[in-house]
């Protein structure tokens, strides 16, 4: 990313600074909803890509809270999911976050971490992403014995010595994702009308 007087900036930079912006965003993200969607949606009803972004006249919109937003609509399907395995009673104790998203800082996890209201642990190598993730599934395919199951080969073969991070989130980031989900969301029936 280059500026007008010839300085550049890398790419990465411009990232850790967003992820860095959206901690400082308000909890509600000002009253502004992002609706990522580039294609369509199954469990929230959306037949076609209709990305969009919608505020309210009382809406405060700056780029912490854009920012903030882009993170809450990344996990907004996730959100909707959660919600009905709270409705069936499912409670999740702890997930293992892994994947680019995980790349800067500590901001990721803490948003996933207030989505599903549960810690979240990671490992230094969490950014490695998809690739990654599948090399280690063609490697239990073909090595693991016979009465190991991929979690007691993951736990006992891949990630025995690897050092693990946890992350929870903030009780206003909790609140603050129930209130857009709960409220904003429902309000404006996008999620259920397929806007």
């Amino acid at each position: 990313m280059c500026k007008n007087d010839g300085g550049c900036t890398e790419p990465n930079q411009v990232y850790l600074k967003c992820f860095e912006k959206a901690l400082e965003g308000a909890s509600d993200c000002g009253n502004w909803v992002m609706f990522n969607y580039l294609s369509g949606e199954q469990i929230s009803g959306v037949d076609m890509g209709s990305p969009m972004v919608i505020r309210s006249s009382e809406s405060i919109f700056n780029l912490a809270n854009f920012c903030r937003m882009f993170f809450y609509s990344a996990f907004a399907t996730l959100k909707l999911g959660m919600e009905i395995l709270v409705n069936e009673k499912v409670q999740i104790d702890r997930i293992t976050g892994h994947g680019g998203l995980f790349r800067y800082s500590d901001v990721g996890q803490r948003f996933l971490s207030a989505t599903i209201n549960a810690p979240v642990y990671f490992m230094d190598n969490a950014a490695s992403g998809g690739p990654w993730g599948a090399a280690i599934l063609g490697l239990y395919l073909i090595n693991h014995n016979p009465d190991e199951s991929m979690e007691d080969f993951l736990a006992q073969r891949v990630f025995l010595h690897s050092e693990t991070h946890k992350i929870k989130a903030e009780v206003s980031d909790v609140e603050g994702l129930r209130y857009i989900f709960s409220e904003v969301y429902s309000v404006s029936g996008a999620c259920k009308t397929g806007i």
